[in-house]
């Protein structure tokens, strides 16, 4: 049997369920005056999110030659813990 909306539907159950205890939390140990949440804000976005509900700027790819930059100063620090062979040094 087809479910029409089975997962979208698991997901708000999902979703309720984490802003109910999200909110008796809330009340409990927050301070007053706060926003309630809504099953809304635990609804997972697949795919990629709407530029309106976009809270995070966009970082741009990292280049060739800061993944290199990257990697040579790992290796830099760990160079004084490998001897030559690859092997650490015993103590």
């Amino acid at each position: 049997m087809l479910e029409p909306i089975g997962d979208e539907r698991l997901d708000f159950l999902a979703a309720s369920m984490c802003s109910l205890i999200s909110n008796i939390a809330r009340q409990l140990f927050g301070e007053k005056g706060v926003t309630m949440t809504t099953p809304l804000d635990f609804i997972p976005r697949w795919g990629g999110e709407t530029a309106e509900k976009k809270t995070q700027p966009d970082k741009s790819e990292q280049t060739l030659d800061e993944m290199k930059e990257i990697i040579t100063s790992i290796a830099k620090q760990a160079s004084g813990k490998m001897t030559k062979k690859g092997r650490r040094r015993r103590h």
